[in-house]
């Protein structure tokens, strides 16, 4: 549990509420999500939800919201394929729509081919795709979980066209 002294440690979507602090007694996939209103709403639904299901779901689901591209990407896919584009040099890899979606073509200024680091580093400080506190859930998590209140953690995708890249292997998760 955090002491005053090391809780400024903690990074801030995850910092303990008062009610998750009383739990002491909790599965620990409720630490891991980023948005303390929802830890709350689980640690009260516990009863209620299996929390082993609840923690895949929640990986399984969240997404980036890239409202330059009008799209959602499910996070676990979108770094599997990025996963899968530092592995991989242009020649050896089969067509990738991520990236074609984000941009990520293979030459800078006609110069040279990007090397793969490089153009997923690019990808993912444009679309901002390393910022926990963006990160959402999707539509098909709120229609699972509709008695949780998931006002300030749900995708605004009802807008924007939710991308699935169901091609790419989840082995990652296991």
């Amino acid at each position: 549990m955090p002491t005053p002294t090391n809780r400024d440690k903690i990074p801030a979507p995850f910092r303990p509420t008062i009610l998750q602090q009383h739990f002491t007694n909790r599965h620990h996939c409720i630490d891991f999500l980023p948005w303390a209103e929802l830890r709350d709403q689980v640690l009260l639904h516990m009863g209620d939800i299996d929390l082993v299901q609840f923690g895949s779901d929640t990986i399984l689901n969240l997404v980036h919201d890239v409202p330059q591209l009008n799209v959602s990407l499910l996070s676990v896919e979108t770094y599997c394929a990025l996963a899968q584009i530092l592995q991989t040099n242009s020649q050896q890899r089969a067509f990738n729509p991520l990236e074609q979606l984000l941009g990520m073509n293979d030459c800078d200024n006609d110069i040279a081919p990007l090397q793969p680091h490089y153009k997923v580093f690019r990808a993912v400080k444009k679309y901002r795709l390393d910022v926990i506190s963006e990160r959402k859930l999707s539509q098909q998590f709120a229609d699972k979980y509709p008695f949780l209140d998931l006002t300030n953690c749900e995708s605004y995708n009802n807008h924007f066209s939710e991308i699935r890249l169901s091609f790419f292997p989840m082995f990652l998760l296991f």
